[in-house]
Parts: structure tokens; C-alpha cells; sequence
């Protein structure tokens, strides 16, 4: 019976053998599309792979990575590659690729089917940092939209009837402080009449004041009265260290109110910022010239850079559980009856899967190669545990094409540390960037066509600190309108003035915590763009923008100056105060440590004395008994 039973476990393993043979390929290929789907948030798919054992080698005829934001486009499509697994690992449920290889690789290309992945999506603990720079990148943009002109091409604009529509709330602000700073006065008086020491120091002078030093003439009353001048001194320290703490808090309540009463400048800032707002009023600085064309497209570009950043920070983390049990410091007995695991020492270092090297000589299209970009470079060290491993990864590229364009990636993803630190920097030239988009406006372009560019781009995110250098140097460039001009006198102008422009220089800086983001953009266009926008409003708009600030800087100095008589009436007479009660007791330090001095002076003169006395005393003994010798 026993061997039946043998016989009959063995035809089982046998068929499971030979089905997961023959469905090896479909099985595994299933694998890869689970592992990489959960990853990256959409489909991964994998076409005709095939295993072979014997040599460890796995290749494919296609890969495609589904783009999460855009799930009817691929991020990016490998076409026929193959790779090189190593055997050992293999025992302790590793996989390291020695070798992968890429001969064809497109990027955003076009999917025939939806790659989202059915049903909701697990909502993320909290939002991710592109989430959290497009936030703070998008206030910037929203502080220079592009202007509507047509507001101001043909009406005068009522400064006085704005003012009265809008309000100001500034005079709201300054009397919700004076009800904050008239609490805190009423709070601060109450303290410095606690503070008063005039008792507590009467009561020292009355001990060190009746000490006459130079009218005691014996050792002892001398060290006496020094030490009531100790006792009194102790007495004064211990006074001075409750005043010193009091004098403090009040000292920090005064520079507190000093400082909301400086915030009547931001108010009147945010009042003329609304104003401006409310109706479109542009100002036209230098400054904000290349932030209102250009800034929407840089940020787009920056967030893209950004989130595959982030995506590889995924793929590669840094191991925060390791770092909790290390911070820990001990291991945790487990419960009874439930046992340990205990682990052996392992010779080798690696983490669940690592690719050693990756080599790419591919190009984009084998179809249209006049179009295509012929690929090189080389990809190390990419993993899913950096920590352990303890190399960081690396990435090489180069691209050309016929057309002589060219271009250059080098990267670095060093998560071998808490810090976790993203470099990469990418030099272009002669690239045809096609049409960037502008936002939408009757009056400005609708797009900017970049024939043939220079770009350079160096990213670094170290921790949660950005760093974003742009730098673009075009030649050949236009500016594309949508829209007829018409008969509008404006819109005829700008079309004139942008039609003239031929080469593009623009530099974009976005530096600081992803919190609180700085963006920066210049351009050669600036100074040209202000002043012909500014001509092109008129007068009266320059005259409405100055009355603003004219009537918004004035209601700041009444305010102002309302809040400075305040504080003279009433927290400057605390302030001297507490000051006063601080020179009463520098004074009466000074009085007990001239007393001090003066009594050691005079016990060191009476101990010399009596020093001088016991000599000649002696001496006088002495030739008594030499007398009386015979």
C-alpha cells in the first residue's frame, strides 16, 4: 500500500514538474507584470518571454511601463532585450542580474489599450513630494498670471470707487492687534508692579549702609561686619535672579508686540496685492516677465523630473524599517510560545533583487530612423535595498540622431544613507523641442516654436532640499498665435513686437525645501517685454497702479505711526521702567562690592598690624633677657 502511495505522489510531482516547464515562460512573465504593476500604480506589461535554464538567460520582444498620469501612453517601451541572472543568489531567493541588455527603447509612446489598473487605487499616507512642490510652484505661478488687456485697452479705471468696493483690510488687522496689545499692556503694567525691589533693597543697603570700616579697629569686628556685607550681597543675588527671569518675559512680551506691530507693511502689502488682483492690474516688473510666459512650462517639466525621481526613490528605498530596529537599539523578546527566528551569518550581501549592469545601445524607432534616437549608456547598481548593498546606482546615456542633435545624462541615486541624495545633470544641443505651450490668452502667444536649442539641466534632491538649474539658449525660435489679431490696436502691437523676436536665452532656478520652493526665471526678453507692455496699457493704468499704492502706503504710515504713539504711551514706560528697577540693583551691587573691598583692605591692614605689634613685642623680650644675662 505504501509504495502505491509512493508511485502515485510521484506521477503527481512529475505532471507539476512538467506543467510548470511548459508553462514556465507564462508563469514567470505573469510574475514580472504582478511585482511591477503593484511598483508603479499601472500596467507593466511583458510579450513572448523566454527562459532558458541551463544558461539562466530570460529575454522578451516587449516591455511596456504604463505612465500612472496618463495611462494611454507608456513611460517607457524596451522592445527585444535579454538578461543574465547569476545562480547563487537564486538559492537564497535573490535575483541579481549580471547582465541586461537593450536594443530598442521608446519613451511616452502610444498604448492600444487603457493601462490603468481596474478599480481604486490605495489612497497614500500623505501627499508626495511632487504633490507637495506643485502646491507651492503653482502659488508662484498664480502670483504673475498673464493679464487680461482688454480691461484696460479702452476704460479709466475709479482708484476711489475700487478702494470703496474692495475695502482694505489693513484698519481691521491694526485694531484686532490693539485689542491683542492692550491685554498685553494692561498684563505687562501689572507684572512691573510685582517687579518693584525698592523694598527688598532698602532692606540690603540697611545692612551694608551702616558699616563704617574705617572706625573698627579690632580683627574681629572687621570679619564680622565682611560677613554681614556676604550675607547681604547672597540676599541681593537672590533678588536679582527672580528679577532677571522676570525681566526677561517682559523684555520678550515688548520685543513680541514690537514685531506684530511691524506686520502693518505685510498688510498693506496683501491690501494692494488684492487690489491689483481683483482687477487684473498688472505691474509689469522685469522681474515677473519670464515667470508669466514661461514659468508654467518650466514647472510642468520640473514636476516631471521630479515624480520619476520619486518613482526610483520607491523602487530603491532606504530602508526605514532597518532604521527604526537600529535606532531601537535591542530586540524584542517575542511573545511566550511563540519562538524566534534565528538567523545565520550570510556570507553574502544582497538585497531581494539587484541589476549590476545594465547596457543599452538601442535605438527609438527602426522604422523612421530619420527620426530616431540612436541610444548608449549604462545603468549599475540599480536595487531594492541601497543600504545594504552599500553602492550607489548609476546611470550613463547618450543619444544622437541623424539630424545632429545630441545629447548627454549622467545620474546618481545614492540611498546608502539616512540623507538620501538624486543627482543628474543632462547636456542637449542643436534639439528640436518643437511647440511648448503658453496659457491661453487673446492677447498673448498661444505657443513658442524651438527650432533648434542648446539646453543644459542640473537636478539634485538631497533629502527633501530641491535644486533645479535650466538653462535654454535658442537661436531659431517663434512665437505662435491661435487667433487673429482683428482690428484690436493691442493685440496688433504685440503681434508685431513678438513677431520680431528670432533667439531665446532663459535661465530657471528652483532652489529650498520642497515646503517652501523659490522660483526664479530670466530671460533676454524681459526688459524689452516690460517696457513695451507697460506702453501698451497707457498712462492711466501706470497713474491708477501709483494712486494704489499711493493711498495703501499712506493708510500704512497713519497706522503706522498710530501704533508707534501707542507704544509710547504705553509699553515704552514699562520697558524704562523695568530698566530703572535693573540700575537700582547695579547700583546697590556696586555699593556691597565697594564695601567688600574696603573691609578685606582693612583686615588685611589690622592682621599686618597686629603682625608688626607681636614682632616689636618680641624683639623687646628678647633684649630684656639679653640683659639679664651676665
Amino acid at each position: 500500500m505504501r509504495k502505491k502511495a509512493l508511485v502515485v505522489l510521484a506521477i503527481v510531482l512529475l505532471a507539476l514538474l512538467v506543467y510548470l516547464y511548459v508553462r514556465r515562460n507564462a508563469l514567470i512573465e505573469s510574475a514580472i507584470e504582478s511585482a511591477g504593476t503593484a511598483a508603479v500604480g499601472a500596467k507593466v506589461e511583458v510579450d513572448d518571454l523566454s527562459l532558458d535554464f541551463l544558461r539562466l538567460r530570460l529575454g522578451f520582444d516587449r516591455f511596456q511601463v504604463t505612465n500612472p498620469n496618463d495611462t494611454w501612453h507608456n513611460w517607457i517601451e524596451l522592445g527585444p532585450s535579454g538578461l543574465k541572472l547569476e545562480w547563487k543568489p537564486l538559492l537564497w531567493n535573490r535575483y541579481v542580474i549580471r547582465e541586461f541588455y537593450v536594443r530598442e527603447i521608446r519613451f511616452n509612446s502610444p498604448r492600444k489599450t487603457d493601462g490603468a489598473i481596474p478599480g481604486k487605487r490605495p489612497k497614500p499616507a500623505g501627499p508626495s513630494l511632487t504633490e507637495r512642490a506643485r502646491k507651492v510652484l503653482q502659488a508662484k505661478l498664480d502670483e504673475t498670471p498673464l493679464p487680461d488687456l482688454a480691461r484696460f485697452a479702452q476704460r479709466r479705471i475709479d482708484v476711489d470707487s475700487l478702494i470703496r468696493v474692495l475695502g482694505l483690510t489693513t484698519p481691521d488687522s491694526v485694531e484686532t492687534l490693539f485689542t491683542h496689545l492692550q491685554g498685553t499692556a494692561q498684563e505687562l503694567r501689572a507684572r512691573v508692579v510685582q517687579l518693584d525691589p525698592r523694598d527688598e533693597l532698602e532692606r540690603v543697603t540697611g545692612l551694608v549702609q551702616p558699616i563704617r570700616p574705617a572706625e573698627i579697629r579690632s580683627l574681629a569686628e572687621l570679619t564680622d561686619a565682611l560677613q554681614r556685607v556676604q550675607e547681604a550681597r547672597n540676599s541681593l543675588q537672590r533678588y536679582r535672579t527672580r528679577f532677571d527671569s522676570s525681566r526677561a518675559w517682559v523684555r520678550s512680551e515688548i520685543e513680541l508686540a514690537n514685531r506684530r506691530m511691524q506686520r502693518v507693511d505685510d498688510w498693506a502689502k496683501a491690501d494692494l496685492a488684492r487690489l491689483r488682483a481683483s482687477v487684473g492690474l498688472p505691474s509689469f516688473d522685469v522681474a515677473e516677465v519670464a515667470q508669466m510666459l514661461f514659468g508654467p512650462a518650466v514647472v510642468d517639466r520640473v514636476l516631471t523630473a521630479l515624480q520619476l525621481v520619486e518613482k526610483a526613490r520607491e523602487a530603491m528605498p532606504y530602508v526605514e524599517k532597518a532604521q527604526a530596529f537600529a535606532r531601537a537599539g535591542k530586540v524584542q523578546k517575542p511573545p511566550r510560545g511563540k519562538g524566534i527566528n534565528v538567523s545565520f551569518p550570510v556570507t553574502e550581501r544582497w538585497p531581494k533583487w539587484l541589476v549590476r549592469r545594465v547596457e543599452i545601445s538601442a535605438v527609438s524607432s527602426r522604422t523612421d530612423t530619420t527620426r530616431a534616437w540612436f541610444l548608449s549608456g549604462m545603468l549599475q547598481n540599480f536595487n531594492s535595498n541601497p543600504r545594504l548593498f552599500g553602492k550607489p546606482a548609476t546611470l550613463q546615456l547618450e543619444g544622437r540622431t541623424t539630424q545632429g542633435t545630441r545629447f548627454r545624462l549622467d545620474g546618481l541615486l545614492d540611498h546608502t544613507s539616512e540623507i538620501v541624495l538624486d543627482q543628474f545633470d543632462l547636456q542637449v544641443t542643436s534639439l528640436a523641442l518643437g511647440e511648448v505651450p503658453f496659457p491661453r490668452s487673446r492677447y498673448f502667444p498661444s505657443s513658442l516654436q524651438l527650432n533648434r536649442a542648446n539646453a543644459s539641466l542640473q537636478f539634485e534632491l538631497k533629502g527633501e532640499d530641491l535644486r533645479v538649474d535650466m538653462l535654454i539658449r535658442c537661436p531659431d525660435a517663434a512665437f505662435l498665435f491661435d487667433d487673429p489679431a482683428g482690428d484690436d490696436r493691442v493685440a496688433q502691437m504685440l503681434r508685431r513686437l513678438f513677431s520680431d523676436i528670432r533667439n531665446l536665452d532663459l535661465e530657471a532656478q528652483i532652489h529650498g525645501p520642497v515646503d517652501h520652493l523659490s522660483l526664479r526665471l530670466r530671460s533676454n526678453l524681459d526688459v524689452l517685454l516690460s517696457h513695451q507692455l507697460r506702453t501698451l496699457v497707457g498712462e492711466q493704468i501706470a497713474q491708477a497702479q501709483a494712486q494704489l499704492e499711493a493711498r495703501v502706503q499712506r493708510l500704512a504710515d497713519e497706522q503706522r505711526r498710530r501704533l508707534l504713539a501707542w507704544y509710547d504711551a504705553n509699553l515704552r514706560p514699562v520697558a524704562e521702567k523695568v530698566e530703572e528697577y535693573r540700575t537700582l540693583f547695579e547700583e546697590r551691587d556696586t555699593l556691597i562690592e565697594l564695601k567688600k573691598q574696603e573691609l578685606e583692605r582693612r583686615i588685611e591692614e589690622e592682621k599686618q598690624r597686629q603682625k608688626s605689634e607681636l614682632e616689636k613685642a618680641a624683639r623687646k623680650k628678647a633684649g630684656e633677657i639679653l640683659k639679664k644675662l651676665p
